[in-house]
């Protein structure tokens, strides 16, 4: 894109590098590359101390735009190198709109009650349990307690009811392999196991 201020009779160039991961479909693997935090804050040092005169100097557009291109590319596959990845097949755990819900009202009472617990360490009552900081940071505490019990019994009746859904639409298609690998995925069974237990004794588990 070229920049609106410019400091001489030249347009300025800004180049933005997009750092987006493609997810790939359930249970497929697909080639990306690496953009870890490490990778990148590696690449944003080298371009730091790159030296870039040849490019500056030139006098032919065509040939600058070369080689910067040639540049980047060549670099973005050093800094980020080619990995496989496979979608995360345990399907339980995919929260619903009430369990993220939960989950975000947890965290910002745990904020406050850390805020709350910095103030008491922060003062000399000692922990005396009858000023009101640290009265307030009971009641904190009390609050984010019963949050987290609440968030837990929304997680685990989501975690259920993916199940049962996927169980379903499985045992419509007489799909007997998903039903068993969806199965060991809700009791955390290992892929080799010389005993199958029974479904529906696996299934009060996951209701558990």
């Amino acid at each position: 894109s070229v920049l609106n201020e410019c400091p001489g009779d030249h347009f300025a160039l800004k180049f933005e590098l997009s750092f987006k991961v493609e997810l790939p479909p359930k249970f497929e693997k697909v080639v990306i590359n690496n953009y870890c935090n490490n990778n990148i804050k590696a690449f944003q040092t080298y371009l730091a101390n790159s030296d870039f005169t040849s490019i500056y100097s030139s006098t032919n557009v065509e040939q600058a735009m070369s080689l910067l291109d040639s540049f980047l590319n060549d670099n973005h596959s050093h800094f980020f190198p080619q990995k496989i990845i496979k979608r995360h097949e345990k399907f339980i755990y995919q929260p619903s709109q009430d369990s993220l819900n939960a989950i975000k009202t947890k965290k910002k009472l745990h904020r406050k009650f850390k805020s709350k617990l910095r103030k008491v360490n922060e003062s000399n009552c000692n922990n005396c349990n009858v000023c009101n900081k640290c009265i307030n940071a009971h009641l904190a505490w009390d609050l984010y307690r019963k949050q987290r019990n609440v968030t837990n019994k929304i997680t685990k009746a989501n975690k259920r009811e993916n199940l049962l859904n996927d169980l379903k639409k499985k045992s419509d298609k007489n799909d007997l392999k998903g039903i068993w690998k969806s199965i060991k995925i809700a009791t955390n069974m290992p892929s080799k196991c010389n005993t199958q237990p029974s479904v529906d004794h696996e299934i009060i588990n996951a209701e558990n």
